[in-house]
């Protein structure tokens, strides 16, 4: 589809709208107008007295400061007075209005929601935990204009604000719980930019969900009893598998003193005292499931294997200590298992190696029908062995697919959804950051998200760089793989002449231009005859 124009340009600025913010957030009757500048009131962030030494609330109390003074040239000040200024607290502080407001600071997968509420001389953010006050400022400096696109000083934008104010009654909590898009490749000085990246955009988890292979982790904490019980092991064809040669061995789940070693060793680590909210019983990769020994005979499929062991460990070590236990659904264990599935499961489905006839929603729907409680999404935006950061290549680049696969996951219940990415951000970029904003909101319209971008972050050049973007991520994104470097560079070099007063907007061209000579040397490079590549 076409990206259509912006919807607005109240008072002639991008930034317009948030003067009258409260039109647009919450179906509550809001508090009195809270004014950033000119300002009004005390130019102070406070936090309560529960929060002083927190170090994650002392950074977001120091974020807001260090932001808007640099939006508004105002200096402003850490305070001390609870009814004025900016001020942030947690439940404890406020459990009259945080029980108002929704929040529960005992619930696991509630602890990033916050509450927002302006009045003449107070602008309050209060969280459930730390967590979400980190969240609720990253909010309220959106909502004042601040952006940050993709990782780097280069994709920042901070707006000079002359006049802005904030009015709001609500509360904000992310549909998805658990929010994860990692990567597993950095150049030197590029993962302290991403992680940033991730936290101004509220990427995360208040609930700590472990779904990574364990089998291997679990091998080498009790290496010296698996050596002295072979039986331990799967059979393939007739023969044991060996984690000392063998990368996809597999546990055999019908021996009782193997359940009871993966029981203890869980029990160990969820008890101990800075244990997370879960523990991964994923099996190793791919193959190696038993097709010839009594784990075949008396439990049957891979799926049933697998849920046989994450079942022990999830009803005799996490249920008694209100822990969950996570693992992935793909590959052969993707199919649902003919045995129930405890409630204290959580299974992310793999989008991709997928065998035949692996639908992931019927998997979904399948793996329910049998007591699945708890639904969680493993997808794949970029590959590097698939993709390389072309254009056209990867799911990470096509708005249309992460905007529609997101509204339908959240509808058949998934909360937990996780990523892998690589670079490639001229091409993938805005999906990655459309993914930040879905995650919290699905329905959030993509034209909205994409007009956002196009306007702080090319000025007078957003409609000339929305051509760029439609190559890259618009419906016909897939015919990107097939455009000339010339095609690519059009856009940008025809945007360069409307920046020539604007040195930030400039930089982020350049940063592009740079990401299309990378296409153009590639795809030199896969053209070229192998012996001269």
């Amino acid at each position: 589809m076409k990206f259509p124009l912006p919807l607005f340009s109240l008072l002639g600025t991008p930034f317009a709208p948030i003067l009258l913010s409260g039109a647009f957030f919450g179906p509550e009757a809001l508090a009195a107008e809270f004014r950033i500048v000119p300002s009004e009131q005390q130019a102070t962030v406070t936090l309560s007295d529960s929060l002083k030494e927190d170090p994650a609330a002392r950074n977001a109390g120091k974020r807001f400061i260090d932001t808007v003074t640099r939006m508004t040239g105002e200096e402003w000040t850490h305070g001390e007075d609870m009814e004025a200024g900016v001020v942030l607290a947690i439940t404890q502080d406020l459990p009259e209005l945080a029980g108002k407001a929704g929040l529960k600071a005992d619930d696991p997968f509630q602890r990033e929601a916050y509450y927002l509420k302006s009045s003449g001389k107070r602008l309050l953010v209060l969280a459930a935990t730390p967590l979400g006050l980190q969240h609720g400022v990253e909010d309220l400096l959106h909502r004042l204009g601040y952006r940050h696109y993709f990782p780097g000083e280069t994709w920042e934008v901070v707006p000079r604000l002359t006049q802005a104010a904030l009015e709001v009654d609500e509360t904000q909590r992310p549909a998805y719980v658990f929010r994860d898009l990692f990567t597993t490749s950095f150049r030197p000085g590029e993962e302290p930019m991403f992680n940033q990246w991730r936290q101004v955009n509220r990427m995360g988890s208040g609930f700590q969900l472990n779904t990574r292979h364990s089998y291997l982790a679990i091998f080498r904490r009790h290496e010296e009893t698996f050596a002295a019980h072979p039986e331990y092991f799967a059979k393939v064809d007739g023969v044991r598998r060996d984690p000392r040669k063998d990368r996809d061995f597999k546990f055999n789940a019908a021996n009782p003193d193997l359940l009871r070693l993966l029981v203890d060793d869980a029990k160990a680590i969820l008890s101990a005292p800075d244990a997370q909210d879960s523990i991964s019983m994923d099996p190793s990769d791919f193959g190696g499931w038993d097709n010839s020994g009594e784990a075949f005979e008396k439990i049957g499929t891979p799926s049933n294997q697998a849920v046989t062991m994450a079942n022990a460990v999830a009803r005799e070590a996490a249920a008694p200590l209100g822990k969950y236990v996570g693992m992935y659904a793909y590959y052969d264990h993707q199919f649902p298992p003919d045995i129930a599935v405890e409630p204290n499961i959580i299974v992310s489905f793999a989008t991709r190696f997928l065998k035949p006839d692996g639908d992931v929603f019927e998997n979904i729907t399948a793996w329910r029908a049998k007591g699945l409680k708890q639904v969680g999404i493993r997808d794949y935006c970029s590959y590097w062995p698939w993709d390389q950061s072309m254009p056209g290549r990867a799911l990470g680049g096509n708005l249309h697919y992460l905007n529609r696969s997101l509204k339908r996951y959240f509808e058949i219940g998934a909360r937990f959804y996780t990523a892998e990415s690589q670079g490639g951000w001229g091409a993938y970029g805005l999906g990655y950051y459309s993914l930040t904003r879905w995650l919290w909101n699905p329905e959030e319209p993509q034209e909205v998200i994409v007009n956002d971008f196009l306007t702080h972050a090319f000025g007078p050049a957003a409609e000339t760089m929305r051509r760029y973007f439609e190559l890259v991520n618009g419906d016909g994104m897939v015919a990107a793989r097939f455009r000339s470097p010339g095609e690519l560079y059009a856009p940008i070099v025809e945007s360069l002449p409307l920046v020539e007063n604007d040195p930030a907007v400039a930089r982020r061209l350049e940063a592009l231009l740079v990401y299309v000579r990378y296409t153009e040397l590639l795809s030199a490079l896969e053209r070229a005859p192998l012996n001269e590549r």
